[in-house]
């Protein structure tokens, strides 16, 4: 069991790293502009990131164009999270 706890607050640590190394990469994309954060973080959670769910392909294919054809950075809302 001791392993387990250990192996499980491990795993918390890791994820917490994760999503903060995810949200200092958004943080840069969008130049350290407050009013981005506060309007992603003010709209509805998506649910979660499928194939299977409508419209994540074209949500995955627009992002792409927009850099291939653009260079622009476009972001999936709670993509990090």
């Amino acid at each position: 069991m001791d392993d387990w706890r250990l192996e499980s607050d491990v795993l918390e640590r890791i994820g917490r790293q994760l999503r903060s190394v995810g949200d200092a990469m958004a943080w840069r994309a969008f130049g350290y502009d407050r009013r981005y954060i506060l309007t992603l973080r003010r709209n509805e959670a998506p649910g979660p990131m499928t194939l299977a769910k409508e419209g994540t392909v074209h949500e995955v294919q627009f992002i792409q164009d927009q850099w291939s054809e653009h260079r622009r950075l476009a972001m999936l809302h709670d993509l990090t999270n």
